[in-house]
């Protein structure tokens, strides 16, 4: 049963880390990356029962492997995951380990799209991109909230959807319209 309104959340990552360097808001509440430079991946994970712990808010420049601070919540429907490349460069996409992890937790579309364009054409058709990707830890479901862009900054709104059982509130990501502005 839903009870209480949805909580907004807006995340945009960055094509450039010099002019934009990432913004997660969680209702009214601002979360950006560490410092960092160059291509980086940041992760954000949030706890699905008290929209305020935030155990995880990182950078990690290695596009192969999960961070374990993040890697700890694998398979936790009650902490979301929000991903993005900053800076991104075409040849510098998840691969390996992290683009087996993203997939598994739900990434489709999206990130399938931006490895053909990587591994098909290189940087000859774009230098950089922005991905963003936000769902819950559980494993399998396939319906990530994804963007994508090689040409602009993508903002993703989605909302949090309260939904108790047994006394217990959990939020669930649910998409809002477009991913992209």
């Amino acid at each position: 049963m839903a009870n209480g309104a949805p909580i907004p959340v807006t995340f945009a990552g960055g094509l450039s880390t010099n002019t934009y360097k990432g913004q997660l808001w969680i209702d009214k509440k601002l979360y950006t990356p560490p410092s960092h430079s160059g291509n980086v991946f940041w992760y954000v994970v949030v706890s699905l029962t008290n929209l305020t712990d935030v155990p995880v808010n990182i950078v990690s420049k290695d596009n192969s492997t999960v961070p374990p601070e993040v890697a700890h919540y694998a398979g936790r429907y009650d902490y979301m995951l929000c991903f993005c490349s900053l800076n991104g460069g075409v040849p510098y996409v998840p691969q390996g380990e992290l683009y087996n992890f993203l997939e598994l937790i739900g990434a489709a579309d999206f990130l399938q799209r931006l490895e053909q364009v990587a591994s098909q054409t290189g940087s000859a058709l774009a230098q950089n991109y922005a991905y963003n990707f936000a769902d819950a830890l559980t494993q399998g479901d396939n319906k990530a909230i994804e963007a994508l862009s090689f040409a602009h900054t993508p903002v993703m709104t989605l909302q949090l959807l309260p939904i108790t059982v047994d006394g217990k509130t959990v939020y669930t990501p649910v998409k809002v319209g477009s991913t992209q502005l």
